[in-house]
């Protein structure tokens, strides 16, 4: 898929395939710098595999992880900014 002409494919928004919610690619990387790894994670399906990452990421929003069918960087582009602050302190 490209992106439109004017646009990065970092910054198209797409929708999501489970609840039709519109998300933006470019939502993932304005997670605090502390998070910032989560991205990371999130990209390599490794995560899938270790019971600790599930966990990780689950415990983040567990109700929209449930939401999600478990997918992580969707999570990390829908949780609420408030909860992203207070896993930092």
């Amino acid at each position: 898929m490209t992106a439109p002409v004017g646009s990065s494919a970092s910054e198209s928004s797409a929708t999501n395939g489970h609840s039709g919610t519109p998300v933006s690619s470019a939502r993932v990387l304005d997670l605090p710098p502390r998070l910032a790894g989560l991205h990371t994670l999130a990209m390599n399906l490794a995560w899938s595999w270790n019971r600790e990452a599930r966990t990780l990421f689950r415990d983040i929003d567990e109700p929209l992880w449930q939401k999600l069918r478990h997918n992580p960087l969707l999570l990390l582009q829908l949780v609420d900014r408030t909860r992203l602050a207070e896993l930092t302190t």
